[in-house]
């Protein structure tokens, strides 16, 4: 697929067809096209010297995609506000990763523990109760490599691990996870932007957070909602022509504001210019090839359209035939013969060919 924005946008000349990325065009919707070269088109063998430079004829899967602009971002950002009362005696610095076991911050020098589960700490936990709380501590207990025991309830075992817990953490060895102590999150995360100060009340907003990882956020029309399916691999292009894989996690169907639709009480004809739109949230495989890389625009490329097991060339490659339509020029015993074709879908520069003459692997001429 793509490689560079660059090389997607940019003309070529000699026998070329200039076709956009991701534009599907066939015989009948090339008027626009620039041919500016011919040949003598019959078919035949000439005694023209061979060409520099040659390109095979390639047959397998050809795809168009679709390029749309996005935003490269650690995600929407999370509030965390304490519940402990006390005062701010330490914070982490925004860009800061917190893990497992970690301190997210401190009140009168105790440290606030993120762990990792899905159920918010709404209670405190003490032997005797049982839930998926229970059970999110048991797991961390564990993984944190103390002696805690499988299932959702608070035993005794789970007792004495939280106490060797709390000493290792230089807190009162109590037995009993205090509302407040831990913050259970989804995974390693990214502090974002600091709330609170030190020496300021801890009963407020403490600080946001994203997910470690970076990810894109493209916004469709639902005309293009086709284009965004779950699980597909996108292209995803840096600023600088960059290209990194990416795949699809979420498709989400976002609505303008209801006071701004129709009933909100805005002028005639207001909510006709506010319309539906699709979230595209698509995860970056390769973290690393991001760089350093951080709040960004991209362009993602999006398959609109694949031609399986087809001929296709360079766009370069192709002729003008006298007489009209198109060939290649086929190289071959330092000759070189004109082939007619037929065009179908161009994309990322190639474009589909079809005539009863081509072989995969022939040489067709290109220009240097």
């Amino acid at each position: 697929m793509t490689k560079t924005a660059k090389e997607r946008g940019k003309p070529r000349r000699r026998g070329t067809v200039a076709a956009g990325v991701g534009t599907v065009m066939v015989l009948g919707a090339i008027g626009a096209a620039m041919i500016f070269s011919g040949s003598d088109g019959d078919g035949t063998t000439g005694t023209r010297s061979a060409p520099p430079a040659t390109a095979p004829v390639t047959k397998g899967d050809l795809t168009a995609a679709k390029t749309m602009p996005a935003s490269l971002t650690h995600g929407t950002p999370t509030p965390l506000r304490g519940t402990l009362q006390g005062t701010v005696t330490w914070l982490p610095k925004p860009g800061d990763t917190i893990s497992r076991g970690e301190t997210l911050y401190k009140v009168d020098n105790r440290p606030v523990t993120a762990l990792y589960g899905d159920t918010p700490m709404y209670r405190e936990l003490k032997q005797g109760h049982e839930g998926p709380d229970v059970k999110q501590l048991n797991e961390n207990l564990r993984a944190l490599g103390y002696t805690a025991p499988y299932g959702d309830t608070y035993t005794g075992e789970t007792t004495a691990a939280v106490r060797t817990w709390q000493k290792d953490r230089s807190l009162r060895a109590t037995g009993t996870v205090e509302k407040g102590l831990v913050v259970f999150v989804s995974g390693t995360i990214r502090v974002g932007e600091l709330k609170a100060q030190k020496g300021g009340p801890a009963a407020e907003a403490i600080l946001t957070y994203t997910g470690r990882g970076r990810s894109v956020t493209a916004m469709l029309p639902l005309s293009d909602q086709k284009l965004a399916r779950k699980g597909d691999s996108v292209d995803v292009i840096l600023p600088g022509g960059k290209s990194v894989r990416g795949r699809i996690t979420g498709v989400e169907t976002v609505s303008p504001d209801a006071s701004d639709g129709p009933g909100g009480g805005g002028e005639s004809g207001a909510d006709d210019k506010k319309k539906s739109e699709v979230k595209v949230s698509i995860a970056i495989e390769d973290q690393k090839a991001l760089g350093d890389l951080r709040n960004a625009t991209v362009d993602v490329d999006f398959t609109s359209e694949v031609r399986k097991n087809v001929f296709h060339v360079p766009i370069t490659a192709l002729v003008a035939r006298t007489g009209g339509g198109y060939g290649l020029e086929v190289t071959g015993g330092g000759t070189t013969r004109t082939v007619p074709v037929e065009l179908g879908m161009f994309s990322n520069g190639r474009v589909e060919v079809k005539g009863t003459d081509l072989r995969p692997g022939m040489k067709v001429a290109v220009p240097t």
